[in-house]
This record gives C-alpha cells, sequence and structure tokens, in this order.
C-alpha cells in the first residue's frame, strides 16, 4: 500500500512539473490569453506572477468582459479592488443587458466609493448631451434620467478618467470651465460630444475630432475639427499641422467616432504625446494611443508631459466581446 501511494505521488508530482509549464506556454502564445495564463500561476503556487500578469493584460487589452476584472478583484485589497468590482459589475450589467435601475445603483455604489463623483456640479447642457449619448448607447429608456454624479460615475466604472478639481490629469494645466468628452468608437448610432463649459459640440461623422482651447484669453471660445483619415495622408499631413501650430498651454480635446486609425501616421502620433497624451494600446504588435476601431477620448495640453493626459480607450473587440463607450471628465473644483 506505502509503495502504492509513492508511485501515485510521484506519479502526480510528475505531473505538475511536466503539464503546468507546458500549458503555460501554449497560453502564452497567445497574449490575449492572459486570464487563463494567469489561472495556470496561480494554480501552480505563483500568486505574485499572476497578479503581475493580470494587471499587464488589463492595462494592455482593457477587456471589456467581466471574468479578468474579477480574477483580479480577487488578489487584491483597499481601494482598487472596490474598483476592479465595480467594473466587473457594469459588464456584467452590459453583457446580461440589465435594467436601468440596476445601472443606477451601480452608479450610486461607484459614488459611494468615489468620494470625488459627491463634489460633481450640476451642468444643464453637457448633463442632457452625455446623457442622450449613454442612453443611445446602452438601449436605456429616454426618460431614464442620469445627474452629472452619476455621468462621473459612469465614466469612471467603464475605464473613463475624471478630475474634480479643475486639474487636467497630471499634466499641470488647468480648467476653470467644465470639460467634457464621450466616443462611441465602431458604434454608428450616435456620435462624438465635446462640451466645454456650455458650449456643447456633437458630430455624428466618421474620424478624429479635435477641440482646442487657446490660453491667455479672458473668455476664449473653442475651435473645432474633424479629421477623416480614410481620406488619405493628406489629412494627417494636415492634423499635425494644425496640432504642431498650436501655442503651449493649449487644451485639446480629441474623440474617435467609428475609426480614425488609417493613415494615422506617426507624425499624427507624435502631435497627440505632445498633449501628454499616453501610448498604452498594442496595435500589430507595438504601442500607440488608440487602436483599430477603438472607442477613444482623451483631454491634455500641449507642453504636457509624456503620459500625463487623461485618455480612455476600449477595444473594438475582445476575444468575441464588444467594447463600449469611453468618456472623460473635467469640472472644477466645486463646494457641494
Amino acid at each position: 500500500m506505502i509503495i502504492t501511494w509513492a508511485i501515485t505521488g510521484l506519479l502526480f508530482l510528475l505531473f505538475n512539473l511536466l503539464w503546468w509549464p507546458a500549458e503555460y506556454r501554449r497560453l502564452a502564445a497567445d497574449p490575449e490569453r492572459f486570464p487563463e495564463q494567469a489561472k495556470v500561476l496561480l494554480q501552480s503556487g505563483k500568486r505574485e506572477e499572476a497578479l503581475r500578469m493580470l494587471e499587464e493584460g488589463l492595462s494592455r487589452f482593457h477587456p471589456p468582459a467581466p471574468d479578468p476584472w474579477n480574477a483580479y478583484a480577487g488578489l487584491i485589497r483597499g481601494p482598487a479592488k472596490i474598483q476592479a468590482s465595480l467594473r466587473a459589475g457594469w459588464l456584467s450589467w452590459r453583457m446580461n443587458r440589465g435594467g436601468a435601475d440596476q445601472l443606477l445603483e451601480l452608479s450610486r455604489k461607484a459614488c459611494g466609493a468615489w468620494p470625488c463623483c459627491a463634489g460633481a456640479p450640476e451642468a444643464n447642457e453637457t448633463t442632457a448631451g452625455l446623457a442622450r449619448c449613454w442612453q443611445l448607447a446602452l438601449g436605456l429608456p429616454e426618460n431614464f434620467s442620469f445627474s452629472l454624479r452619476d455621468l462621473a460615475a459612469l465614466a469612471w466604472l467603464t475605464g473613463g478618467r475624471v478630475s474634480c478639481d479643475g486639474m487636467i490629469g497630471a499634466t499641470g494645466f488647468r480648467t476653470d470651465r467644465l470639460l467634457a468628452v464621450w466616443s462611441p468608437g465602431a458604434d454608428a448610432r450616435a456620435g462624438v460630444l465635446i462640451a466645454l463649459g456650455s458650449t456643447v459640440y456633437t458630430d455624428t461623422r466618421r474620424g478624429m475630432h479635435v477641440a482646442l482651447l487657446t490660453p491667455g484669453l479672458d473668455q476664449p471660445t473653442p475651435t473645432f475639427y474633424c479629421f477623416d483619415f480614410w481620406n488619405g495622408e493628406e489629412t494627417a499631413r494636415e492634423f499635425s499641422r494644425i496640432l504642431k501650430s498650436a501655442p503651449t498651454g493649449t487644451i485639446g480635446i480629441f474623440a474617435v467616432t467609428q475609426d480614425s486609425r488609417l493613415n494615422f501616421s506617426d507624425s499624427a502620433e507624435q502631435c497627440l504625446a505632445e498633449f501628454g497624451i499616453p501610448v498604452e494600446a498594442w496595435e500589430n504588435g507595438h504601442l500607440v494611443s488608440f487602436g483599430l476601431r477603438h472607442a477613444f477620448c482623451a483631454i491634455g495640453a500641449r507642453g504636457a508631459p509624456a503620459g500625463t493626459a487623461m485618455a480612455a480607450w476600449s477595444p473594438h473587440t475582445w476575444r468575441g466581446t464588444p467594447g463600449h463607450p469611453v468618456s472623460c471628465m473635467v469640472y472644477p473644483e466645486h463646494s457641494p
């Protein structure tokens, strides 16, 4: 009996020594299978490596499915755990086509976990525009009511960026008016929305939409552009010329509808970097600001350090799961 158990134990040990590394190598051939890779590492007792694998995968792919976020939440603690769990809840709601009341409950939980949300002021023009965009994209009833707090929470839940003290990310630049931007990505039912104070810009045309706010004026008026890069390389050159001519401190707001990656040149990419927009999406094996048919939006400032602007993106699809709209918001410091 002892010999039998010894042989069984030896065989089990050999199985683990040989099978887990082979399984990991098989999964590693497909980077999008990082959740399975992390599971193999965790079952092999390599918890820290599994955690790093999940963090890298979530950053690289922004998966629009709940399972990777739930797996990550299971390995961490504190505010990051709460945010990952809430994001998984939103993605589950979206996959299961949940009701409007469930979404509102999620936004309320997000506000409770995120003190910045409580300071959101009211802004009727922006609130109405953003609410309509989300209603259309998520199939919510037209009479469903969003407050600006709900919209800020929704931005946070969906991986967007929100600032509640007027600072534009870590750029070092500040605004004294509400800024908001929304990108539907490949969803052709709705266009982009860009809001600067009481000025609200919407457009359903394909391409990269840009708003530039020149510094140094008491009441600066934004200039809006639409660049459809599918028209050819000349569009990329015009995009680069306009952005390079903007003076230091110019606030730039960017949003994509349908697609804007074709003919997007290295020079155009560099122009985004000069507004502090981070390069973190993988496209054809290298890092870019956003990928093919991604939802993408950003708020930055000309001359900001690299990677300090506010930016959000969601892939067109991830392993068969469609991506989702994204938004960024900045509102001035406000006492509720």
